[in-house]
């Protein structure tokens, strides 16, 4: 008797519709040719920063607590800023990047990282020992504000 009730059960409804199926097939498939043919024909890469020259350089190790504390200090371990928990927000955030990406390509922490300031304005941060850099100003005029005072700080001393 099994059997037959289980002849009698109703399909189990569809997932996708056929059609549905078919056209993200195709998309994807016509993705992947673009992605192909830029990268066949050596398509120069669009929404990238500017190239200019560094017109001024900064080494700076940057210790940050995870309240948002910053104290930053230049080649001669000089405290260069200090800021009280919460308002190092932006610092602190970038900082927590480059420790991950430091983890992830095994370098010790705890090195400096140079700020550049370039001929056009813009403001970038590299990291020596991993080579990873990013231009800040996508981050907003704030947040660049930010790591542009670390660039033109004058040296507290040590406290």
């Amino acid at each position: 008797m099994a059997d037959a009730s289980a002849r009698f059960r109703k399909p189990p409804p569809e997932i996708m519709p056929p059609v549905v199926g078919r056209a993200l097939l195709g998309l994807l498939i016509v993705v992947l040719a673009i992605v192909t043919w830029a990268r066949l024909t050596d398509r120069p890469l669009l929404a990238t920063p500017p190239q200019s020259p560094v017109s001024e350089s900064r080494l700076l190790l940057i210790e940050t607590t995870l309240a948002g504390a910053v104290k930053a200090y230049d080649e001669d371990m000089v405290l260069v800023t200090d800021l009280p928990d919460g308002e190092g927000g932006f610092i602190s955030t970038v900082d927590r990047v480059i420790q991950r990406v430091r983890l992830q390509h095994g370098v010790a922490q705890g090195t400096p990282v140079q700020v550049n300031r370039h001929e056009n304005g813009r403001i970038s941060l590299y990291d020596p020992s991993t080579d990873w850099r990013v231009d800040l100003m996508a981050f907003g005029h704030d947040n660049v504000g930010a790591f542009a005072k670390l660039l033109t700080a004058t040296s507290q001393g040590n406290q």
